[in-house]
């Protein structure tokens, strides 16, 4: 098999975003989607290439997306930079997470509070979240505590239902890397933007000060751009290695963005 290794650097824009949400409450990078943890399947793996897939994953969302178009979305992955690895958060730790969401279908300069339902624990599925503008605009949304690729940072997955919540199910105990592209149709997705899009989402897992690197290699794009497989590292962290990960295209407010979960028993 051939290698083609790729080092990345994460673009200034988005270091610049990572610190602007460090700033205000939870250390973070926007918001975004999350979900219950999918049962654990004794079922066969299945291969994706030169990866083998866990077959009970086809229940989670990497098989099989939101299931209703572009109505639910993505609003970000928050990085827990500063916090660590929290088990829990606050109902008013949650509500941070939604400082700077702009719903889609949000009136001219219409401003949001975030009220939570509850507080948030690891593994223990999502919170739901009233998203009320000052313009009279609501919206529902939801809220997870995830691990992500990073060890040593958890996350919170955000996202966005319209007009219904609508359940977004994760492999059990999964590490999460996130990014947003600029694509209008996965099916477009080439094998370079794909190695930036897994690199730019492990380099964003890290991001604290200076432009964090990672290497790729071995990244493939399936089934129309909606799937990503590939090998990436942080390359300061030099005891991890390589890691398989496995991606899927999800939507945004705006356009797209690639979920990657590394794949178990690396």
């Amino acid at each position: 098999m051939s290698i083609d290794t790729t080092q990345h650097d994460i673009s200034r824009g988005s270091f610049l975003r990572g610190a602007l949400a460090a700033a205000g409450g939870i250390a973070g990078i926007g918001a975004a989607t999350a979900a219950g943890a999918a049962p654990a399947g004794t079922s066969p793996a299945k291969a994706d290439g030169d990866f083998t897939v866990p077959a009970s994953w086809d229940q989670t969302v990497f098989g099989t997306g939101f299931g209703n178009g572009e109505k639910v979305y993505i609003d970000g992955l928050s990085v827990l930079y500063q916090e660590g690895t929290p088990t829990t958060l606050s109902a008013k730790e949650v509500e941070a997470q939604f400082a700077d969401t702009l719903p889609r279908g949000a009136k001219e300069g219409e401003m949001f509070t975030a009220k939570s339902t509850g507080s948030l624990r690891l593994d223990g599925g999502s919170i739901l979240v009233h998203l009320t503008g000052d313009k009279g605009t609501r919206v529902m949304a939801e809220a997870y505590l995830v691990r992500t690729a990073n060890p040593k940072a958890h996350g919170v997955i955000t996202k966005i239902d319209v007009p219904h919540v609508t359940p977004l199910y994760l492999p059990q105990k999964a590490h999460l890397a996130w990014s947003t592209t600029r694509i209008d149709d996965p099916a477009s997705v080439s094998t370079k933007e794909a190695r930036e899009q897994l690199g730019n989402a492990l380099a964003w897992c890290y991001q604290t000060n200076g432009e964090p690197q990672v290497d790729t290699k071995d990244v493939k794009v399936f089934d129309d751009g909606v799937h990503i497989t590939g090998y990436a590292r942080w390359i300061p962290d030099v005891g991890l290695g390589f890691q398989p990960y496995y991606g899927i295209a999800l939507p945004t407010a705006s356009g797209w963005s690639y979920l990657f979960s590394r794949l178990p028993g690396k």
